[in-house]
């Protein structure tokens, strides 16, 4: 809001938080800067208890889980005027929040002082080749695998299993004790890796073929998305072999309004041609598009219409979203969170489909964060959702698979998923069962009196 207008070519404002003018269209900050000395205890004290009183005032309990706030705040008042570091402040504050054993509290501190940062490593982060390794008994690091989608993937030669790492920059692969250190530097400057070939392609002489490759770097989140994301069409993949072409397989990642837009677009892409739908919310860590995702899922039937020499269906164009209304059944694991598990409940109370894996953590609630002075931020539960038929507060209070099943990690290692499996098998059986029962045919009023 303006300050202060003169004309109306000028105005006076407050940006990211500097004094500034706006004359026409040349917008110009002032900003300050000054020292000043103030009691650390204090500050702490102050911080503190602006952390009690957020919680004791916004928790979505007004009863603060049968707690006596107040004992709470004498506990740990003197830990948290006492901290010697950030961390160590919001380790006590962290612990207060423990006390009211919910999901989605925290706080997250700011460093103070300022870390101090060597200039000329400020800017060096570890990169991603797009190659992953793996480490033999005897040390030789070998290439385990490629990620599809990277310079890597369509390096020539081939970039293969097995290969021996040789050396990074030319530096040699066994030159440092830790990995990571070979791929330090800057994210704009290439990598050049030597690349040994396995046993039984060596040369004449004996000696093992060697490749160098000059690769553009990217950073460990391009590489983890573009591993997820091959490792979602394989399952794909999997899962329309072992269906034989009658399921479709989609996974959320989070609940955020980019992944809802996906999920709309791979229920024509997976879902074409498709009897049912596994979806998949697996380390899904949440966000809020749950309800849109039902709006797809279960649209009302009211009627279906056929034109003049088509099928049966119904205009797409009149739902707000389009809608899936074949079988479905939902995939969850330990790290679904927060408005995953709200869509898995969903799914179950509605009887719109059945909930295959573990039981997730119980983080059913709504949450917002604030800052507290130059401190930090922290979470605040501030909303409770309950069970709509029973009332009961769904805090801590997980979907309960209808197929329980555990992959264990020796499993996941060796590749193996049978929480897959079991939706898959599950999935097949409902649509085989569905396909039983006479389907509706429409009668048109010509053969109404037949």
């Amino acid at each position: 809001m303006p300050l202060r207008i003169d004309d109306a070519s000028t105005s006076y404002w407050i940006v990211n938080d500097a004094p500034a003018v706006l004359r026409g269209s040349s917008l110009t900050r002032y900003p300050i800067s000054t020292e000043f000395l103030r009691s650390r205890r204090d500050h702490l004290k102050h911080g503190f208890q602006l952390a009690w009183r957020t919680i004791r005032d916004r928790f979505y309990d007004p009863a603060l889980n049968h707690l006596d706030w107040e004992e709470v705040r004498l506990k740990y008042l003197p830990h948290a005027i006492d901290a010697a570091t950030s961390a160590e402040f919001a380790l006590v504050i962290n612990r207060m929040l423990g006390e009211l054993n919910a999901s989605h509290l925290g706080f997250a501190p700011r460093t103070w002082p300022p870390a101090s940062v060597d200039p000329s490593m400020r800017f060096h982060r570890t990169r991603h080749t797009g190659i992953r390794f793996t480490t033999d008994a005897d040390g030789t690091i070998r290439v385990a695998d490629v990620i599809p989608g990277t310079q890597a993937h369509i390096a020539k030669p081939a970039i293969t299993p097995g290969m021996r790492l040789v050396s990074v920059d030319g530096r040699p692969a066994t030159e440092h004790g830790c990995l990571a250190r070979l791929f330090n530097g800057l994210m704009s400057e290439n990598i050049t890796v030597a690349l040994a070939a396995p046993a039984g392609n060596d040369a004449a002489d004996g000696e093992p073929v060697v490749h160098s490759h000059t690769l553009r770097p990217i950073s460990f989140e391009e590489a983890r998305e573009l591993a997820r994301n091959a490792e979602i069409l394989a399952t794909r993949r999997q899962v329309e072999e072992q269906s034989g072409g009658a399921l479709g397989y989609i996974h959320i990642g989070r609940m955020h309004q980019q992944n809802f837009d996906e999920f709309q677009r791979q229920v024509f892409v997976a879902g074409h041609g498709r009897e049912g739908l596994v979806i998949d919310i697996r380390d899904n860590r949440g966000g809020s598009i749950a309800d849109h995702l039902l709006t797809i899922l279960c649209q009302p039937s009211h009627a279906f219409t056929i034109p003049r020499r088509g099928t049966a269906g119904y205009p797409s164009y009149r739902t707000i979203y389009t809608t899936w209304d074949k079988p479905i059944n939902v995939i969850t694991n330990e790290n679904s969170y927060s408005n995953a598990e709200i869509f898995a409940h969903a799914v179950q109370i509605t009887g719109r489909g059945k909930v295959v894996g573990v039981p997730t953590g119980g983080g059913v609630i709504s949450t917002l964060r604030t800052s507290l002075l130059d401190l930090g931020t922290i979470n605040i539960p501030f909303r409770g959702w309950f069970h709509p038929f029973t009332g009961r507060d769904m805090e801590l209070g997980p979907p309960t698979p209808d197929h329980p099943v555990d992959n264990q990690p020796s499993e996941v290692i060796a590749g193996i998923d049978r929480q897959l499996d079991v939706a898959i098998k599950v999935l097949t059986e409902e649509i085989r069962a569905a396909d039983a029962h006479t389907p509706v045919r429409p009668v048109y009023r010509s053969q109404a009196a037949d």
